[in-house]
């Protein structure tokens, strides 16, 4: 049995709902069969982390584009694509993955196409509910660059299918949370 090499994506800069769901994925995979790789920010995330088989790449980039807007927002997201392109690359050609799992809305616009480009799989994590003519063109772009869409939801999933998704593409896995996590 081969074992399955996952880059996961978080260009956040937070840690929030889902840095801590992303966090839980990585540390719950079996080692029998997920090797997991990490392209993330420096952020409290890698602090927080217990994974001694992940293989940790910092992503020095700024991908939110915070409160840019007219040109500069726009060379930024330009340059945040290209730089996304030679990161995919590196994931194939250097660290041999097989499958990228993007955490959020935003590794997704950057790095769905790469994926598709260079022929690795790529799964789209969503965690939001977005409408709008933007959004309806943005989750159709990831979902023909994507094998898979997760969405945390119900709610989540009807965002993607109204955008015109294709529903075999879309897996709904609830956010699981632990039983202590009311206790603190």
């Amino acid at each position: 049995m081969s074992v399955c090499r996952i880059a996961f994506v978080n260009v956040m800069d937070g840690y929030s709902g889902g840095e801590i769901v992303l966090k839980r994925l990585i540390e719950g995979l079996d080692p029998k069969l997920f090797e997991p790789v990490v392209y993330t920010r420096e952020t409290k995330f890698v602090e927080m982390l217990r994974c001694d088989r992940c293989l940790v790449v910092i992503i020095p980039r700024q991908y939110q584009l915070r409160l840019r807007r007219g040109p500069s927002a726009f060379f930024a997201a330009m340059k945040n694509f290209f730089v996304s392109g030679r990161y995919v690359w590196e994931m194939k050609h250097d660290k041999k993955v097989d499958i990228i799992h993007s955490n959020s809305l935003t590794s997704s616009i950057y790095f769905a196409f790469w994926a598709k480009l260079f022929g690795v799989g790529f799964v789209a994590h969503n965690h939001l509910i977005r409408r709008g003519k933007l959004y309806t063109i943005l989750y159709r772009y990831i979902g023909a660059c994507s094998d898979s869409v997760v969405c945390v939801s119900e709610a989540v999933k009807r965002c993607w299918l109204e955008a015109g998704v294709a529903e075999e593409k879309i897996k709904v896995v609830f956010n699981g949370l632990p039983d202590d996590f009311f206790q603190h």
